[in-house]
C-alpha cells in the first residue's frame, strides 16, 4: 500500500487538484480506495492531502540549520571556518 508520501512522489508534476484527482483516478484509486487504503472520505480529500505534501518544504536531513539557512552559521563563513 502506497503512502500519501508516495503518492506525492509519483505525481509531484501535477498542476491542480483536479488534474491530481483524474490522475489518481486513472491510476485504479476511487473514492472507496482512498477511504480504505488512505483514510480519507473520497479521493478529493485524498488529492487535497496529496498536494499539501507537494507544497510543504522539505526536512533538513541533520536537522536544524544554521541562522543562515545554509547549514552554517553567518559567523563561521564570515571568519573562514
Amino acid at each position: 500500500m502506497a503512502s500519501v508520501d508516495d503518492l506525492a512522489a509519483r505525481f509531484a508534476r501535477v498542476v491542480d487538484l483536479d488534474e491530481l484527482v483524474a490522475a489518481l483516478e486513472a491510476a485504479g484509486i476511487n473514492d472507496r480506495a482512498a477511504a480504505l487504503r488512505y483514510g480519507v472520505p473520497d479521493v478529493f480529500a485524498l488529492g487535497e492531502a496529496v498536494l499539501a505534501r507537494l507544497h510543504q518544504p522539505p526536512a533538513h536531513p541533520h536537522g536544524r540549520r544554521g541562522a543562515s539557512g545554509r547549514g552554517r552559521s553567518c559567523w563561521c563563513r564570515c571568519w573562514g571556518r
